[in-house]
């Protein structure tokens, strides 16, 4: 009686916990938000998926409400930090983690690098999960490499200088061209000039034999 009670017990809270968590159908959803917001939303599946896979009720359940509120565009940012029980150690590290990421989203990385920029907030989410959690080194390993691999990108975008434009040909204004053949045609040829210079001197200096 006793172990079929606990049975009863158990199934009772599995199905509990398993409540509200339609991983596939929260994947499926419509994306309503930005590109980032996409981007989010996919992460956040895969990671409740495999919390999921891990019996890990908890997060499966956190990662699908995130996926959730990412596909209708809701996402409120990387996790607080207060939010989970870290190890003392790491607390230095993330806390540089998750301000180098606020500041890169607050230049613009949302929008300019949306799908790593996606990337790299899932990633830190993830990391801050593995470090609470504390188990598997590997696991808080490959989410911090995962993380850091975005954050460069992101970066890298946001340093990205547009390449300088080249300048405009300058044409001439035809109506300076225009003025300036008409300069050019009011002005005696060479021919004409000098027979004029020696009329003029010829009437000056009338006994002169030579005139230069």
């Amino acid at each position: 009686m006793t172990v079929k009670l606990l049975c009863v017990i158990s199934a009772a809270a599995l199905l509990g916990a398993c409540a509200n968590m339609n991983i596939p159908g929260v994947r499926g959803m419509t994306d309503e938000g930005s590109a980032f917001d996409a981007g989010l939303h996919q992460g956040y599946s895969d990671l409740a998926q495999a919390e999921y896979d891990e019996a890990d009720w908890t997060d499966a359940r956190y990662f699908t409400n995130r996926a959730k509120m990412a596909a209708m565009g809701q996402d409120g940012g990387p996790q607080p930090l207060v939010d989970r029980n870290l190890p003392e150690g790491s607390i230095s590290e993330i806390s540089v983690a998750r301000a180098d990421l606020m500041s890169a989203f607050d230049a613009g990385g949302r929008d300019k690098a949306a799908s790593a920029a996606a990337r790299a907030q899932t990633s830190f989410d993830c990391w801050m999960q593995e470090l609470e959690e504390n188990i598997q080194q590997s696991d808080i390993d490959n989410c911090r490499a995962a993380f850091y691999q975005a954050l460069a990108i992101v970066q890298a975008e946001l340093e990205e200088k547009p390449m300088a434009k080249a300048m405009p040909m300058m044409l001439p204004d035809p109506m300076n061209c225009v003025n300036m053949g008409m300069r050019q045609a009011s002005l005696p040829s060479a021919s004409v000039a000098r027979p004029m210079y020696r009329s003029r001197l010829l009437m000056v200096w009338p006994n002169r034999a030579t005139v230069l």
